[in-house]
């Protein structure tokens, strides 16, 4: 008889899938996410996030990611949580638009 994988663990450990996105934030789109919170998930890639072309709330504090190039071309970020993490790449990170 085959275990069926709890859905935080993907063929590769820290890598963040899209099933995995939609199914946090309850969607079934990506463009349709605003809001995703995956704090402490022990990730190092969140690629899967670029596309989510109308994200404005990302949690994703206490992890492993050391680059943020994936959050770069998402313009509507708002709020930003990359606390506790190894980050030593921010991207273009500064491009993302931020309201007065």
């Amino acid at each position: 008889m085959q275990t069926q994988k709890s859905l935080w663990f993907a063929d590769v450990e820290g890598v963040l899938t899209k099933v995995q996105v939609l199914s946090m934030a309850g969607e079934f789109d990506m463009e349709s996410i605003q809001t995703i919170s995956a704090a402490r998930k022990r990730l190092c890639d969140v690629f899967a996030l670029s596309e989510c072309k109308n994200l404005t709330h990302a949690d994703l504090s206490f992890n492993k990611l050391s680059t943020l190039e994936a959050l770069s071309h998402l313009p509507n970020i708002v709020s930003l949580n990359v606390t506790a993490n190894q980050i030593t790449n921010i991207g273009n990170v500064f491009s993302i638009h931020v309201p007065k």
